[in-house]
């Protein structure tokens, strides 16, 4: 089975703001769930929601069918969950003093933010994304140096 990733950015402050200080050209991850929706965290929490207008696309393959379907029960069941205010704030604060961390102690594993919903998705799957981070810590910027592969450049 083939997982998709999508990977956006808009004009708006707080994108600017979030790239910035990921150091990513991206500002927000989501799950596509079919040709025209998607699965995110945003400030509104998680959501289903339709494809951004722009966006770029990376897969991840060879997920097991059984592991798969397991992911996807998951995700639909996060759908209501509160946005994880106090771990992107805490996740700002760190990366911009250039500390590090091996936990991201004010993130609240109930709340989301859009790259915690996407890690955690791979975790649930019994796969790991990327080695070497947790989800809490996990950032746009790092779908880039995943085992996910670029597919379309939308952006």
């Amino acid at each position: 089975m083939v997982v998709r990733i999508i990977a956006t950015r808009s004009n708006t402050p707080v994108s600017w703001l979030i790239r910035l200080i990921t150091n990513s050209p991206y500002s927000h991850l989501g799950i596509k769930i079919d040709s025209t929706h998607m699965i995110d965290a945003d400030w509104g929490g998680v959501k289903v929601r339709n494809l951004p207008k722009k966006y770029d696309e990376f897969i991840v393959e060879n997920i097991l069918v059984d592991d798969f379907k397991c992911g996807n029960y998951w995700l639909m069941t996060q759908r209501g969950k509160a946005y994880d205010f106090p771990g992107v704030i805490s996740t700002a604060i760190y990366n911009a003093l250039g500390w590090k961390r091996k936990k991201n102690n004010l993130q609240d594993s109930d709340k989301y933010t859009c790259s915690e919903l996407t890690f955690r998705y791979f975790e649930e799957m019994n796969n790991v994304l990327m080695c070497g981070v947790d989800s809490a810590n996990f950032q746009p910027n790092h779908i880039l140096m995943s085992r996910a592969r670029l597919v379309h450049k939308g952006l």
